[in-house]
């Protein structure tokens, strides 16, 4: 009797096995698919986990040199303001020239005293120069019209003194109480032509950039390296591990053991 029940036990269970195995049969494709989806899903999850500090560092890069110097890899189109040179002197000399890209000098006036005889027979003068970057045009040609002693006591303490020396001077020279000259240069943001980019100047930049770029990648795989066990080989192991792929053949190997063996039974039982 008890021999009987085991049997009856022992076939129940795999009527059962073979349903489910049967059922894992009929939905094979989609959920190899399901965890196929699962799967890519995390490993790319993973690849971003493993990436992410680099794209970090060089968005920052990027954004930095943006902003401090120019953009790499992209030649843009830029403003290029027009840039005066105004020259003119305390004897009603003056003269203007103009460009679309900067002069090369400072704005500022210079001094002539009158020259001076020394008891060596040598003539000397003092030559002062002051900044006139925070003064407007109009206001140097005011300057330009005053005493020397008014304007020193406008410009403060020269930025450069010289005293010049000579033991030989014309007429003229003599004759001269001094005199001044001024050099302005500004820019007009009202007046300006579009011109692109110099391609060896972006060139540069790029170059700039990867570099920068390529050394604070080095100094995230060297902190990485030393602070975290991040692998990410590892990580993909243990996800198809975690959602391994449906095995069909292993399945239907499976399911024709037990329906053999669960014919063997019933065929016996009906003997």
């Amino acid at each position: 009797m008890k021999k009987k029940d085991d049997s009856y036990v022992l076939v129940n269970k795999l009527s059962e096995d073979i349903k489910e195995l049967e059922g894992k049969l009929k939905t094979v494709n989609k959920d190899n698919l399901k965890l196929a989806s699962i799967r890519n899903i995390r490993i790319f999850g993973r690849f971003i986990q493993m990436v992410a500090p680099y794209l970090v560092a060089a968005a920052l890069v990027f954004t930095a040199q943006s902003f401090l110097i120019d953009i790499p890899f992209y030649q843009e189109d830029i403003k290029s303001y027009k840039n005066y040179m105004v020259n003119l002197d305390s004897k009603g000399v003056i003269s203007y020239q103009d460009k679309y890209e900067d002069f090369d000098g400072a704005s500022e006036i210079t001094i002539y005293s009158k020259w001076e005889k020394e008891d060596d027979e040598f003539y000397s003068r003092t030559i002062r120069i002051y900044s006139l970057r925070d003064y407007s045009i109009d206001e140097i040609k005011e300057f330009i019209n005053k005493d020397t002693v008014t304007v020193e006591d406008i410009l403060g303490e020269a930025k450069k003194e010289i005293k010049e020396h000579k033991n030989i001077i014309t007429e003229e020279e003599l004759n001269d109480n001094g005199y001044m000259e001024a050099v302005k240069y500004y820019e007009d943001t009202d007046d300006f032509i579009i011109i692109q980019q110099e391609a060896g100047l972006n060139v540069a930049l790029t170059i700039l950039y990867l570099l920068i770029t390529f050394g604070c990648e080095i100094g995230v795989a060297k902190f990485r390296y030393d602070v975290s066990d991040f692998s990410f080989s590892s990580k993909v192991k243990a996800i198809k591990r975690k959602y391994p792929k449906i095995d069909r053949k292993l399945l239907e190997k499976k399911l024709n053991i037990k329906r053999q063996t669960y014919n063997r039974l019933v065929g016996g039982k009906n003997e």
